[in-house]
């Protein structure tokens, strides 16, 4: 009986022990990694280059970047899931779990595409309004690309 006592006692004490949640664990990473990355938001679109360094010591992340200055994005970042880091109108962000294989950033631009519009409108002689003059114009349109960030250690 003063065995199961024991046994019992221990399980409880074990029990009530503050345990980490894996999905708040961040995995350590060290190094510095550079990335270069080219975007195209769409056809004819300009390409829009995002380029840096991230530096990991530990549990640390420290982020240079072209578009910039970069700053930690404590809105957008999540405890358990996401650091999120803005450049200018470029987002990167760095799984929790493992920040370097996860890495991805998210671009938001705005692309002018043309549009043709019937500036002139006639009836035929069947009675039926139909277009007589178009015209070209150029409409902007907001675009949100997102990719991963290829990660590249750096060489000392």
């Amino acid at each position: 009986m003063r065995t199961f006592l024991m046994l019992s006692m221990t399980c409880v004490i074990a029990a009530c022990q503050p345990h980490a949640s894996p999905a708040t664990t961040v995995v350590p990473s060290s190094g510095t990694y550079t990335f270069d990355e080219r975007v195209t938001a769409a056809a004819g679109a300009p390409v829009t280059t995002i380029q840096g360094t991230v530096h990991f010591t530990g549990d640390t992340i420290l982020v240079e970047a072209q578009p910039g200055p970069c700053h930690y994005d404590a809105a957008a970042s999540t405890p358990t899931e996401a650091l999120v880091y803005a450049c200018a109108d470029v987002h990167l962000n760095f799984d929790r779990r493992d920040p370097v294989g996860r890495a991805t950033y998210v671009l938001q631009t705005t692309v002018t595409e043309n549009k043709t519009t019937c500036i002139r409108y006639t009836t035929n002689s069947a009675g039926v309004q139909v277009c007589a003059q178009t015209a070209v114009e150029p409409v902007d349109r907001k675009v949100t690309v997102s990719a991963k960030l290829r990660l590249i250690p750096a060489t000392p």
